[in-house]
């Protein structure tokens, strides 16, 4: 193993093993780290074929560098073969530390006190311009401990820069002023390794805009996909969950609900206490529903006070067992700012019968179901069939009928009358609306008073009644 055990090592020897042969002459073997004696080489015993090669693997070592840290072992590695010929050579790789100095390779990283330096080596050091000078040993003892006895010593430094900033710098120490073209050579690998460390810091950056973006994006996707005012999914996610819920179905084969649930005269209350009291209750019964239901069951709220359930698990029993847990959950009253609420809901319960079935197709038929409970009374639960369907389509066209029907004076009163029983004297009428449809023919109040109080056409219905009556 050179320059380490590991494969990358075992690469530079070889090149250099190459470079080496190739100096020496034609058809010639060299093996690392066996001298070959070299008619180029330096007087301070630097092979410039050799340096040229150093930069040359330091670039591609440095490319797969991807921390600070590594970046300055590959400096250091290069480095420490750049001048291992040289004579009393020494060197380091420093940065900066707290407003301190700190030698940072080679060997454990140490921290160095700004006047444990000379004044001349520190603004050398520190300095953003390569330099060369002569010092003497003893002072050099501080950044380099194992240099002693030496009179003088011929510091060389290359400063380390990202964008023009001070980042560190490459320190050798020699017994001869190293030539101009090793000067070069160490400038040349300063640059790589301050092209490097801004490549760390660039990636380092990117890394935390990539997280920002991710972290937003994540933000963005939660707001799109959960309700505003009670955090729970919305019907965008409710639905991919069906979805998911449906394809599970067709592997295990077990059975799938959608229950949906509407409260009863929300609108009653949100136009008598306002609606921040009624956005309030809305928290409250999504707590509440939360509470009550189980881990594996899926809630969500798909409209205005509307909420949803999704139930995978054996048998229709269970989401029926669910749907009674829902509607006990609204038997005890809701508390907002010290007043009790009373409320209950309508449930519409649609099983997963068909194999080819829509999520969405699945949540109208629990919809569907809620609707024919909410109009058969309060706190009512209701299991979709086929049929519900064509009567929810037949009570839509009763609502568009129903404003055009006060529009076209399609309504007519029948008179009951009020008899006296001792004598059979009239004593009175009782005044009944009914409405000539079109194509349906007369329809008793039973068809269309309660589709008036939902649409709010039930003031001017029995404002018209009034009139018409006195009228006659």
């Amino acid at each position: 193993p050179f320059d380490g055990a590991d494969a990358d090592g075992l690469v530079r020897a070889a090149d250099d093993a190459l470079y080496a042969a190739k100096r020496g002459g034609r058809n010639r073997l060299a093996i690392a780290g066996e001298e070959m004696p070299s008619e180029h080489m330096s007087a301070t015993g630097i092979d410039p074929a050799l340096q040229a090669q150093i930069l040359s693997s330091s670039t591609m070592a440095l490319a797969a560098s991807a921390t600070e840290e590594e970046v300055v072992r590959v400096g250091a590695q290069s480095l420490g073969r750049l001048l291992q010929k040289v004579p009393g050579a020494r060197a380091a790789v420093l940065g900066r530390a707290e407003g301190n100095l700190q030698v940072v390779a080679p060997g454990p990283a140490r921290r160095l006190e700004g006047e444990e330096l000379p004044d001349i080596l520190g603004s050398r050091i520190l300095s953003p311009v390569p330099s060369q000078m002569v010092v003497p040993g003893p002072e050099l003892e501080s950044l380099f401990p194992v240099i002693s006895g030496a009179d003088h010593m011929t510091v060389s430094v290359a400063p380390l820069l990202v964008r023009d900033e001070w980042r560190g710098a490459l320190v050798t120490t020699s017994e001869q002023p190293l030539p101009h073209a090793t000067l070069g050579t160490l400038s040349l690998l300063a640059a790589q390794l301050s092209t490097a460390l801004e490549n760390c810091e660039l990636r380092e950056a990117a890394r935390a805009t990539q997280q920002r973006f991710s972290f937003l994006e994540e933000q963005l996707r939660h707001k799109a996909l959960h309700d505003p005012l009670t955090n729970l999914a919305n019907r965008v996610l409710f639905s991919e969950q069906v979805d998911l819920g449906l394809r599970r179905r067709l592997r295990s084969g077990k059975p799938l609900a959608v229950l949906t649930l509407d409260l009863d005269d929300f609108k009653t209350v949100n136009n008598s206490l306002g609606p921040a009291r009624g956005d309030q209750l809305l928290v409250e019964v999504a707590q509440r529903l939360g509470s009550n239901l189980r881990s594996a069951d899926s809630l969500a709220r798909i409209d205005g006070d509307e909420f949803a359930v999704l139930v995978e698990e054996d048998g229709r029993e269970d989401a029926l067992r669910v749907a009674g847990r829902i509607l006990d959950a609204f038997e005890a009253p809701f508390l907002l700012q010290g007043r009790e609420i009373a409320i209950s809901a309508s449930v519409g319960v649609a099983f997963s019968d068909s194999p080819d079935q829509a999520a969405e197709d699945l949540i109208r038929n629990a919809v569907v179901a809620m609707h024919i409970a909410k109009a058969g009374g309060r706190a009512g639960c209701e299991i979709f069939e086929p049929s519900m369907h064509s009567a929810l389509l037949e009570r839509l066209e009763l609502r568009v009928d129903l404003q055009r029907a006060l529009d076209c004076d399609e309504f007519i009163i029948h008179y009951q009358p009020i008899l006296a029983l001792a004598d059979g004297r009239l004593d009175g009428m009782e005044a009944l609306i009914r409405w000539k449809h079109p194509t349906r023919g007369t329809l008793s109040p039973a068809h269309f008073i309660s589709l008036a109080e939902e649409t709010g056409l039930i003031v001017p219905l029995g404002r018209w009644v009034m009139r018409e009556a006195c009228r006659q």
